[in-house]
């Protein structure tokens, strides 16, 4: 999995939300949640498992 670091243009409250992220669904199934890309508008590339 590759995650691209957010560039300079995108804002701050888009850009905390790169990365990996994981929590569990209703308290039993785990998800998984990689955001790859953030552009500056908000547009993101993301692959959930």
């Amino acid at each position: 999995m590759t995650i691209t670091p957010p560039a300079k243009g995108v804002p701050t409250k888009y850009a905390a939300f790169s990365g990996m992220w994981a929590g569990r669904l209703e308290g039993t199934y785990v998800a998984k949640v990689a955001v790859q890309t953030i552009s500056p508008n908000g547009k993101v590339t993301v692959t959930f498992a």
